[in-house]
Formats: C-alpha cells, structure tokens, sequence
C-alpha cells in the first residue's frame, strides 16, 4: 500500500474506535481541554492534523499527559513500549515546484507561485510527498516505573494549569460587531443553521441552550460550515448528496471540538449528528480515504477560524530540563549496579552454599 493509503487505514481503525465510544457515552466530549498542545519528547507541538487526531486518539484512551515518543526515542531514553499497545500514526507532509521541462526542482514557496502571473505559472509543476511514523503517548510506556520521579514532574507540570481561559467575551464582541466573514444572527431562530444562499448564520440566543458550552460549540460549528462556502474552503456545500452532507457534518464537528479545546471547552456531538455515528463508522470501514480528508479538512478549518479570531494555539514545553534529570538517574543507577554485584558477593563468601556431590546420591550414602 502506498503512505496515504496505510495512513488513511490507521485513521480509519481509530476513528471506528471514537464514534463506537461516543455512541456508548454521547455526553463524552470529543477533546478533553488540555492547555497544553500534544508533544514530542523533545518539545515540539504537533500541528494541523496531527494536533486534532493526537488530542481525539489521547482522550479515547484517557492518556492524561501531552507527550509522545517513537520507538526508537523511547529506546534511547531507556524506556520499553508497553507490549500491544497501538501507535498513534504522525504524518508529514512537503511540496515544491519544478520546472515542467527540465523537471528540476526550484526554491519557489506557495506564496511566490502564486504570485507569479499565470503564464508564468504554467511553467511549474507541484510536487508533494507524504511520510508517516508512529508515536506513542508516555503513558503507554514504562516510564513512569523506570523515572518515577520526573514522571510525576511532568504530572505536575501538565496539570496544575487550569484549561485555557476561555475567550467567550471576545467571540461574543466578534458577533456583535458583524466581524465574522458572513452575518451572525442571534435570537430569532429556532434551531442553528448556516445558510449558503444567503450567506448567513442563524443562532438561537444563549439562554435557549442547555449551557454556554453547547453554544459555543453550535456556533463553532456554523462558522464551520461557513469557511466551507466557495469562497473559502469550497466544500460544495450546495450538494444534494447525503454522502456529501454527512462528511460536512463531520468536518464541522472535528473543527469545533478542536475549537472548543483551544477556549477550554467542551465539546459534545450534537444532537442531531448522532445519527449519523453509525453511518460514518460504516462509510470509513468501506473506503478509510474518507476519513482521512475528512481529517485534512477539518484541521484546516479550525486553522482558519482560529487565527481569524485570534485564539492562541501554544507552542510545545521545553523538556530539556527533565531529561537531564533522566540521565542523571540513569548514570546513578549505572553506578550504583557494580556496588550492588559487590556486595552481593561478598555476602556469599560470608554464606557459602552447600554443594551437593555429583554422582548417584544412593551410591554415596546419601
């Protein structure tokens, strides 16, 4: 198989797994908020869609710390992958332009070529490649048995920060002021819609929502649906087909759970996409592509409305500091093993062990 097709694959197999969960627990939210983005051991966040499937894949399986590793970091931080334990597949994905007759590869980046007038863009082509390897969460390790002690530093440190202070005052000036791409009106609606003919967001008010988090998320999903306009993202929104509008549906719940984690929120299915769980579940095991654009997309989506309304995505924690501590253990334990081996040797010279003649023991009397 190609590296799209293993990568939609895995995405595919975690995602039954989510929706299988959510049927179950359907109050369950889709990201616990976590101030903190998923990680590497070595500090760097993940991004795009390897930000949105480490937070859903996490709380699935209820990893409380951000921080993941691959086999081989783990080997050399001294710690072993715990037996049966499913990766998390990280993707990376990289594009340049070469010129069409001489296929060579040029210095160009997505901003210049498309500054570039279109004659001249005819002259270039674009190439992508996408690499995948696998993570796994520190608590599918046995790091906490070989470093309790920085182990619980990363505990406190990923913990004791409160979940990100929410920016519902800013979202709700942003609404007030008309400073959405399209209008956003609140009151006067009985149920939430976007509509892409006449370009516009319809909210019930606040108070008819069962708490600020359903609103919130509702909202998120609207102004999803929104960037789906062609205009924007143009995700052919006017389509008739149910396939069709059960993928949006499901971009727009991806990109508002994401949304909502970022503002510390959580973020619940709605309603009514609950009846599509087993519906998407049955179309992703059929052809796992879907799910894997469906993934693209929605990262992207949140991507937009974030930075349109100036919600921080934080950078990784600096870790530096507690493997220097994991080494100074690992050094300790390395010295301490030759004192113990010693020691161990000399009680057995003070406790020699009695040993049993070799031979036939009725033949020698015993």
């Amino acid at each position: 198989m190609s590296p799209s097709e293993v990568i939609a694959r895995r995405y595919a197999d975690i995602f039954v797994q989510l929706f299988d969960s959510v049927r179950t627990d359907w109050r369950r939210p889709w990201i616990v908020p976590q101030v903190h983005p998923q990680q590497t051991m070595d500090g760097r966040a993940f991004e795009g869609t390897n930000r949105l499937l480490a937070s859903l894949f996490a709380t699935q399986r209820g990893f409380g710390i951000p921080v993941w590793m691959t086999f081989n970091r783990a080997r050399e931080i001294g710690v072993s992958v715990n037996r049966g334990a499913k990766s998390l597949p990280v993707t990376h994905f990289s594009s340049w332009y070469v010129e069409k007759e001489t296929h060579r590869r040029t210095d160009l980046t997505d901003e210049q070529y498309r500054a570039l007038p279109p004659e001249d863009r005819e002259r270039y082509e674009r190439w992508t490649n996408l690499s995948w390897y696998s993570e796994f969460n520190i608590d599918q390790t046995d790091f906490a048995e070989v470093y309790p002690g920085q182990y619980r530093e990363l505990q406190e440190h990923f913990g004791a920060s409160p979940a990100r202070a929410c920016t519902e005052a800013g979202i709700d000036r942003m609404v007030e002021r008309g400073e959405w791409i399209c209008r956003i009106e609140v009151g006067g609606a009985d149920t939430p819609g976007y509509d892409p003919i006449n370009y516009v967001i319809r909210m019930p008010e606040k108070s008819r929502f069962p708490d600020e988090s359903r609103y919130y998320a509702t909202l998120f999903r609207e102004m999803s649906h929104s960037l789906g306009d062609e205009m924007f993202r143009d995700r052919n929104l006017l389509s008739c087909e149910l396939s069709d509008y059960a993928q949006e549906q499901m971009i727009a719940e991806l990109s508002s759970a994401t949304l909502c984690s970022l503002v510390g929120l959580d973020a619940t299915i709605s309603d009514g996409n609950l009846a599509y769980l087993k519906t998407w579940a049955s179309a992703i095991d059929r052809d796992p592509n879907i799910i894997y654009s469906v993934v693209r997309e929605a990262a992207g989506t949140a991507r937009d409305i974030s930075e349109r309304l100036g919600i921080e995505q934080r950078q990784g924690f600096d870790l530096s500091a507690v493997l220097a501590r994991m080494e100074q253990a690992e050094g300790e334990r390395r010295t301490a093993a030759p004192e113990r081996k010693a020691a161990q040797g000399r009680r057995q010279d003070r406790n020699p062990v009695r040993t049993v003649p070799s031979g036939n023991p009725r033949r020698r009397g015993l």
